[in-house]
């Protein structure tokens, strides 16, 4: 069975009046795989944001399992990856993670120490 999962027909996207997403017309099907690469600001996390329904179209249509993102936005889920590694050292790996979930969670709080065994 060869599904339609996403699905853009002549999607349009600006932001502030200056384009981004210019008529994408997409169809990616169950079993298919896919990549998206391109150029910092080329508009690939902006896609990923409309197909989610973060974001609005200016014009035409995404349809995710043939509904709306908004119809189905409650069933996916979205993480982003830092491009820059940010260590605080002399931290241990445990401390560093912790502080990734911590920004995320906007709950600064102070982690125990703990001596890495390769001290």
């Amino acid at each position: 069975m060869n599904t339609t999962i996403i699905e853009t027909q002549n999607l349009n996207f600006s932001y502030e009046q200056q384009p981004v997403i210019r008529d994408v017309n997409l169809r990616i099907k169950s079993g298919d795989f896919m990549a998206m690469i391109g150029p910092n600001g080329g508009g690939k996390t902006t896609l990923i944001k409309l197909m989610l329904g973060l974001l609005n179209a200016d014009s035409g249509s995404i349809r995710i399992f043939g509904k709306t993102p908004q119809d189905v936005s409650h069933r996916i889920g979205y993480g982003t990856a830092f491009y820059t590694l940010v260590i605080f050292s002399p931290a241990a790996i445990p401390h560093n993670i912790n502080a990734g979930f911590a920004f995320y969670l906007q709950s600064f709080r102070q982690f125990p120490p703990v001596k890495p065994d390769w001290v």
